[in-house]
């Protein structure tokens, strides 16, 4: 990036507003890092936040969890789902809740999430991606996209055009418009909301096209999440996969990579299409 670049890159940056962390967040991961948190009082905080609430139990009673029985208050779910699942929830509801005031965006939000929930259904056939980081990173991930929409009005042609143009990298098509790219922005976020350090690994290089190599330097968990979301958007869309594969091929690939074949994999897509996709 030439200098130039480099300082308008740093002003649009720097006029980039993170929204804060929520405070019900805030005490629920404090709680949650106790020897012995106390699930009746996460519960209960979420209990406060009226719109909270309701989006956790309408995630926990979706498809996705298989309930056999409705999940009725947030302390039900809080005990049936454990602390970090129900900490992965309200993380993602909070993230999605900090974006509510950008109009036109419900399309976005919609993909983020059934991305998210595939992500989880994926990670709990891995031994080494949790379930909800999986779902973490699979809401956040793009979560730089709504923010530079926000700050930048050129940036919605960049965006247009990169979801058109799958055959060019993604981010290669942004810094064509705007000195910076959602990646630079969601890895900001994701510092400031104090993600797990392989999240934020994660989210920072979810568009590397070399990302698995062996002289990539990532950790094993960091690149496991990349595949696991490359695999989540095959899983919803079949047609999504750059240009150079076949859409089997590079299904496979990343099942080679995660440990699947053919038919993990078409067991992702009934889930996902059970789910709602």
């Amino acid at each position: 990036m030439s200098d130039s670049l480099a300082q308008d890159a740093e002003g649009v940056l720097s006029g980039i507003k993170i929204p804060p962390r929520p405070s019900v967040l805030t005490e629920l991961i404090e709680e949650s890092r106790l020897e012995n948190p106390n699930i009746q009082k996460i519960g209960q905080l979420i209990a406060k936040d009226v719109a909270l609430s309701v989006g956790v139990l309408k995630l926990v009673n979706s498809p996705f969890y298989g309930m056999k029985r409705k999940v009725e208050t947030p302390q039900q779910a809080s005990i049936i789902l454990g602390v970090n699942i129900i900490k992965g929830i309200v993380t993602g509801l909070s993230l999605k809740g900090a974006y509510d005031h950008i109009e036109g965006m419900d399309a976005f939000w919609g993909h983020a999430e059934l991305v998210a929930n595939v992500c989880m259904v994926i990670a709990s056939n891995l031994p080494g991606v949790s379930k909800e980081s999986a779902y973490t990173f699979g809401l956040f991930r793009d979560c730089g996209i709504p923010l530079l929409m926000q700050r930048l009005p050129a940036y919605r042609k960049a965006y247009e055009l990169a979801v058109e143009e799958r055959n060019r990298p993604f981010t290669a098509i942004e810094l064509e418009h705007i000195p910076t790219t959602h990646v630079i922005v969601g890895t900001m976020m994701a510092k400031s909301w104090a993600l797990a350090d392989d999240i934020i690994e994660a989210i920072t290089h979810h568009h590397e096209p070399n990302v698995f190599n062996d002289d990539f330097q990532i950790s094993a968990n960091a690149a496991a999440m990349v595949a696991v979301g490359r695999l989540a958007e095959y899983v919803i869309d079949p047609s999504f996969f750059p240009d150079g594969y076949t859409s089997e091929g590079y299904a496979l690939s990343l099942g080679d990579h995660l440990g699947f074949d053919e038919v993990d994999i078409q067991e992702f897509v009934d889930h996902a299409m059970a789910g709602g996709a």
